[in-house]
């Protein structure tokens, strides 16, 4: 009968502790868009630096254009930590009509921010040189 009390205490115990712990961890992310198109004709070349976590995804398509859009996400942190975060990461962008690089940087060992990325290019000819 002890055990069985004992038992019962401790799994009231844990049940508390990760309600606890998942109340402090409930803060929804932090997020800002952005989105840049440019004019780039198929037989070009792109280069593309991803300095940060996060995702790339690059899709071909009919255009003779390129669209960048981008995610900043912040985990655990207030919107005005994860807004003065955020000035400190950079996604530049220089292009012309037949070349162009997209990179992205920011202070390293940033655990608690991704950056989400998907670029549409030219699904004929374009030349992809992807640095991660």
């Amino acid at each position: 009968m002890a055990m069985c009390l004992f038992l019962l205490s401790f799994l009231f115990h844990l049940t508390l502790d990760a309600s606890a712990a998942a109340g402090q961890d409930s803060q929804a992310p932090y997020t800002e868009r952005i989105q840049k198109e440019f004019k780039f004709y198929p037989g070009g070349r792109i280069e593309i630096t991803n300095g940060l976590p996060g995702s790339l995804k690059v899709v071909g398509w009919q255009r003779a254009s390129v669209v960048l859009e981008a995610e900043k996400v912040f985990y655990h942190m207030t919107p005005e930590d994860a807004k003065q975060l955020s000035k400190q990461i950079s996604i530049q962008v220089r292009y012309a009509e037949i070349s162009a690089s997209i990179r992205t940087s920011g202070p390293q060992q940033q655990a608690n921010v991704e950056i989400n990325t998907t670029v549409y290019v030219p699904k004929d000819k374009t030349d992809l040189k992807i640095r991660l």
